[in-house]
This record gives C-alpha cells, sequence and structure tokens, in this order.
C-alpha cells in the first residue's frame, strides 16, 4: 500500500496511524509531498492519504484537493473533524473512506468510523495477558471543564482515587504518556468523560491500551460508542451519580471486579485484532468483513433516535460561538484560581 501523510499533516496521531491502525498492512512507500510522487519511479494505481480536514480551505487540505485530481484512486483516513463540521466534498471521489468521530448523515457504504486513536505514546508494546496488582479505585487525567468538574466533584468519596488536571490540552502541567500509562496500569476504573464538542475521546483509547476499565456515560438518549467499539463492556451510566453507586458495586466483590477486568481485556484483545484486521481487508479488498460496530454505523443511519440525539447536540446544543465564550471563561477562571493560590 502506498501512503501519503504530508509534512503538513500534524504527528499527533502518527503511532496510532502506523502502529496502531495499519498494523496488519505492508506500506510499501509513505510519500510527504506532492514532489515525492512526481520523481517517483513507479505507477501508483491506489493511494491512502491521511489528513486533518477542516470546515475551510487550509494548506493540507489545499495539497490534498491537487493530490486527488494526479492519482487514478485514492482512500481517505480522515482525522480530528470533532464538531462533524468538516467538508467532506472529498469523499465523493474516494474508493474507500475510514474516519474519526461517527457522523450518521454520511450515508454512502464507502465511509465507515474508526475510533479518533490515541496520543504518541500510548501504544502498549507488551500484551497484557496477566492480571496486575491495582491500587487505585479510578483516575482522570486531563482537563476539568464544565461538566468534568462535577464528575471529579461525585466520585471523589471513592478512594483511593488519582487525578491531574491540567489547563489546557497539550499544556506544559499535562502528565506525560509514560506517568499516565504506568497510572492506568495501577487503575481499576478510567473515567471517561465527554471531549470539548463530541462523547469520543483519546482517553478510551488510551485506557483500553493500558489495562483500565472505561466509565462512560450515555450520549443524550443512545449509547454512542457502540458505534465505535460495538458490543463493547464499557460501564456505562446515564449519570456520575449512577457511575458511583456501579463501581461501589464492584470495588464490594473482588470476584465480580476480577471478572470485570478479565472480560474487558478478553474483548479488548479481540476488538483491537479485528479492528486491524477491518482495516486491512477493507482498504485492500473489494470482499471485506465488518465487526459489529460497523453494522452499527449503517443501522444508525436510519434510526431517527441517532438523528434527533445528533441534532440536538451538533445543531442545537453545540454553538461555536458559545464554545469559543465557554473556553474563554474556563481558561479566566483557572487563571483567577492560579492566582489566589499563590
Amino acid at each position: 500500500m502506498y501512503i501519503y501523510f504530508s509534512k503538513l499533516q500534524s504527528q499527533f496521531e502518527k503511532e496510532y496511524i502506523f502502529q496502531y491502525l495499519l498494523k496488519e498492512v505492508k506500506v510499501e512507500h509513505i510519500f510527504t509531498c506532492l514532489d515525492e510522487i512526481k520523481d517517483f519511479n513507479e505507477k501508483i494505481d491506489e493511494i491512502t492519504i491521511v489528513f486533518s480536514g477542516s470546515k475551510d480551505e487550509t494548506p493540507i487540505t489545499e495539497e490534498v484537493n491537487k493530490l486527488i485530481t494526479e492519482v487514478e484512486t485514492y482512500n481517505l483516513i480522515h482525522l480530528s473533524d470533532e464538531g462533524l463540521v468538516h467538508n467532506t466534498k472529498i469523499y465523493k471521489n474516494a474508493k474507500k473512506v475510514l474516519r474519526g468521530y461517527y457522523k450518521p448523515n454520511l450515508t454512502k457504504n464507502n465511509v465507515i468510523t474508526i475510533p479518533i486513536g490515541l496520543q504518541g505514546g500510548y501504544v502498549n508494546k507488551d500484551n497484557i495477558d496477566q492480571d496486575i496488582e491495582k491500587i487505585y479505585t479510578w483516575s482522570f487525567f486531563g482537563q476539568a471543564y464544565s461538566e468534568r468538574s462535577e464528575m471529579l466533584n461525585k466520585l471523589l468519596e471513592l478512594r483511593p482515587n488519582l487525578y491531574h488536571t491540567n489547563s489546557s490540552f497539550l499544556s506544559n502541567d499535562m502528565l506525560s504518556a509514560t506517568v499516565t500509562k504506568y497510572a492506568y496500569l495501577k487503575t481499576h476504573f478510567s473515567l471517561c468523560p465527554f471531549g470539548f464538542l463530541n462523547p469520543d475521546s483519546f482517553r478510551i483509547l488510551e485506557t483500553l491500551e493500558n489495562g483500565c476499565i472505561p466509565v462512560v456515560k450515555k450520549f443524550v438518549f443512545i449509547d454512542y460508542y457502540k458505534y465505535i467499539y460495538g458490543d463493547h463492556p464499557f460501564i456505562l451510566v446515564n449519570d456520575w451519580d449512577e457511575a458511583v453507586e456501579k463501581l461501589k458495586d464492584y470495588i464490594s466483590n473482588d470476584e465480580k471486579l476480577l471478572q470485570k477486568h478479565h472480560e474487558v481485556r478478553e474483548w479488548y484483545k479481540s476488538y483491537k485484532i479485528n479492528l486491524q484486521k477491518s482495516v486491512k481487508t477493507y482498504l485492500l479488498n473489494e470482499n471485506y468483513f465488518l465487526d459489529s460496530q460497523f453494522k452499527y454505523q449503517k443501522n444508525g443511519k436510519l434510526g431517527p433516535l441517532v438523528f434527533i440525539t445528533f441534532f440536538y447536540w451538533f445543531k442545537i446544543r453545540t454553538n461555536y460561538k458559545f464554545i469559543f465564550v465557554q473556553k474563554k471563561i474556563y481558561k479566566f477562571k483557572q487563571f483567577i484560581k492560579k492566582n489566589l493560590n499563590m
């Protein structure tokens, strides 16, 4: 397989793409600019383009739009569309599309949704096949904006716990991947609240990759995560009060807790292998097999409850002006808090 991963492309998901998602794919060559393709001495019948899209024109989208006019056949791996607002016209002539973030109104059969991935440094090179001694009931690492502060306050009664909040995404006060991975290995449950715009987050795959059980909340009316992870064994709750009660039940019963760890671990091993095989067969063959999450994705496009949930969240509730103000308020509160503690 030929891959186009531009020099202009963020390196953020590079480990995820090549060491996780495409692990089963034989990559013949990785191109990083258009000149490399022009100078290549072999015919390129098909290429897979990895890119971060955008609502508006950017240098990377300009480059990709130029590239697709110069190749016969192309596949896309589309990253970063958290708000579901990226321009998807480029999908029209693509042979296959893999994208992060489920968007049910994309009705073409050549589009499937994959996990948004994990940050660099979180891929676990060692298979976790044995029970590891756990110290903490739950852990959380990230920004504590909006509902997340409420979540932490409700879960504080369950001890011992471990959490660290940072001021912004990829800020200097963020813990390293090495430290966070070790913390997950020593934790029973990882709190996985929604991202800023979307119910999905890197935290879920980072948690699974490092032997921890995700605790997730329903996305308004639906279990969003089945569209990404299929018939998953996560701890799914309606609200964080319910999370407290469910976690209490597990930590009061050692046998039940151990069984849950085994269930999640065995499920994830199978999920990861099947996802990598699905991606390989999807991109390389006309006849491909798909796991349960892809069947849910197809059915979700026709579901009225899915439509209502997404319309409410992304059209009514989520307004970019509102989000901009919310971010400013959060940063202002962090500034005040920091200065009061000086």
